[in-house]
Order: structure tokens, then sequence, then C-alpha cells
């Protein structure tokens, strides 16, 4: 979720739960407000589950509250060995997300009628207080500038290939300076990729109705992220090995290693143009013989500037490179007839 779009929900979900809370004539609305900023989530899926979670969570909470300072009495030993038990509880179920809240609503109760011990209409209370907190961010959740999960995930995809590729492209030219600091960059990315896929599995396995739609979607956006795990590898592998190739093969070897590496990156955004539809998709699929090709003849190049009188452990060097560059061909390849074969059998994608 963009940043802004979750503030406003926040906003509006505390402004939401404040007026039901005043509609209703309730006092401490408070305990509303906090409940309904807790409990705004970053999909439709967490939220729903959330919601099922923080009920139960703050039931248990409540409860322990009202049946501990009934049978031990109001004390402050008596209140920390009541938030022992909430937690461990909390934990046991493996609600960790809810302690807070459940504890929040255990202490309220306790410490909110400790002066007239009146502690079941008091929970009772401070728990509908509550759970027009968990509606309302609920509700809001649901109805309120929903995620477009899809979109966003392949935006990150793109955007990820895009830093990818410049790191590939150049590395051979050297013309990127903070190399290390440039690769962690992606890495981050490449995790902030990992979670907006997360939240689109989850979607699309709990929340559609055409499950074979949808889990062929995530078969493609799976692979897609394979694809850029593989670009990752390609990357550490010419940043270990380019240094004794640059000594290996002269300048016109490393020409065509960059012609070939950018008919790569090339081929990659045209795949993932295709899932977009900006590109005609071919069926039946048939291999990139720009690639291919391409890869074929670098390795004739290699094979030809062999020299057995060179220092061997130069050509060490070469095979991991060129075998790497062959592997990520073969996984672009994959991904590319995935996408014919998907766009044949579904038009609207």
């Amino acid at each position: 979720m963009k940043l802004g779009a979750r503030i406003v929900k926040t906003g509006a979900a505390v402004a939401l739960a404040l007026g039901v809370c005043e509609w209703l004539g309730f006092e401490d609305a408070a305990f509303a407000a906090i409940a309904a900023t807790l409990m705004i989530q970053p999909s439709l899926y967490r939220s729903w589950k959330h919601f099922l979670e923080q009920l139960q969570a703050n039931l248990i909470g409540v409860t322990i509250a009202v049946g501990g300072v009934l049978l031990l009495g109001h004390h402050p030993l008596v209140v920390g060995l009541l938030v022992i038990t909430v937690i461990t509880i909390n934990l046991r179920l493996k609600y960790d997300r809810s302690i807070g809240l459940s504890v929040f609503a255990a202490i309220a109760v306790t410490e909110g009628a400790a002066g007239t011990g009146a502690y079941l209409p008091f929970a009772l209370h401070r728990f509908e207080l509550i759970l027009i907190g968990i509606f309302s961010a609920t509700l809001l959740n649901v109805l309120f500038i929903p995620p477009k999960y899809e979109g966003q995930l392949l935006h990150e995809i793109k955007e990820t290939r895009d830093q990818m590729s410049l790191l590939m492209r150049n590395m051979i030219t050297q013309e990127i300076r903070a190399f290390p600091e440039e690769k962690e960059k992606v890495l981050e990315r490449l995790k902030s990729t990992e979670e907006y896929f997360e939240r689109y599995r989850e979607e699309q396995t709990y929340m559609r109705r055409d499950k074979h739609q949808a889990a062929r979607r995530l078969v493609l956006f799976k692979r897609m992220i394979h694809l850029l795990y593989k670009e990752m590898e390609t990357i550490r592998t010419l940043d270990r090995h380019l240094p004794f190739l640059n000594v290996a093969c002269g300048q016109e070897m490393r020409d065509r290693l960059q012609v070939h590496i950018s008919t790569l990156t090339a081929y990659h955004q045209k795949i993932l143009g295709k899932y977009e539809g900006t590109i005609k998709t071919q069926y039946p699929h048939e291999k990139s013989a720009k690639v291919f090709e391409g890869h074929e003849r670098l390795l004739r190049d290699l094979i030809e500037l062999y020299d057995p009188r060179t220092e061997q452990t130069l050509w060490v060097h070469v095979l991991p490179v060129v075998a790497v560059l062959s592997d990520l061909a073969l996984q672009m390849d994959h991904l590319d007839k995935l996408i014919d074969v998907y766009s044949t059998h579904h038009k609207t994608i």
C-alpha cells in the first residue's frame, strides 16, 4: 500500500469510530479510536483475518480481567499476573499481532472499574467500544481505497527489473561507481517485491471466486519473481568473475558480451510487455532467435579464443559467466512460454 492511502484510512476509521460512539451516546470513545487505529491492515484478507483474531483476543483479555479481579481482588500484583496470563494465552493461540489491544482491554477493565467494583458492566461497555473501533476499521479497509494488488505487484517487478538491468548493462563498462550500494538497494527492492507478492497471493487464494485462473496468475507472478532472483544471481556471478574475464578476453570479446547482456535485458522487458498486453503474444510459442543465436555466437567466440598456453585459472572464471547467462536465457524463455499460453486461453489479463 502506498504512503498516503493507509494514513487516510486510519484517520477515516478513527473519525468513523468516534462518530458512532457519539451517535450512540457512549463515553470514553478514545478506546474505540485506539482500536480502530490498530486495526488498519494492508490487504483485505489480512483485514478479515485480523478482525476475527482481534475479536477473540479482546474477548480473552476482558474475560480474564473480569474473572481475575472478581476472584483475586484488585491489586497491582494481581493486575500484573492477569497481564501475564493474557499474553501467554494469546501467544499459545498465535495471536501475536493482537496482544497489544488485548492487554490494553484487560488493563482498562481492571483499572477503570476499580473504584466502583462494577467490573462486569464496565467490561461489557469497554468491549463494545473496542468492537466499534474494530468494525469501523474493517469497514474502511473493505470499502475505502481498496488496494490494487496486481497492479502494485507488477509495478514493483518492473521497477526491480529496471534496477537490475541497469546494473547488468553497466557492469562490463564499470560506469557505476558505487556498485555495492546499488546492489544493496536492488536487494531491498527485491524483498519489497516479495512482500507485495505475499499480499497478492493471499487475496488470490482466499478472496477470489475463480480459483483456477487465480492459480494460473500466481504461477506467472511466482515465475517473474524467480526470474528476478536469477538476474540477481547473474549480477553476483558477473561481479565475481568479470575482473578475471577482462584479463582473459580482449575488448572485442567484452563488447560482444555487453551486447548479449543488453539483448537479455531487452528480452525481459519484452516478456513483461506481453503480460501487460502492450506486446503481442505468440502461440505456439517460439524461442527468441535473437537471444539464443546470440548466446551460441558468444559461446563459439569464447571457445575460439581459448588458448591452452593461457593461464588456466583465468578460464575457470569464463565458464561460470557463460553458464549463468545460458541459464538466465532459459528461465526467460520459460516465462515467455507461460505468458504466451496464458494469454491465448485468457484474453483478458
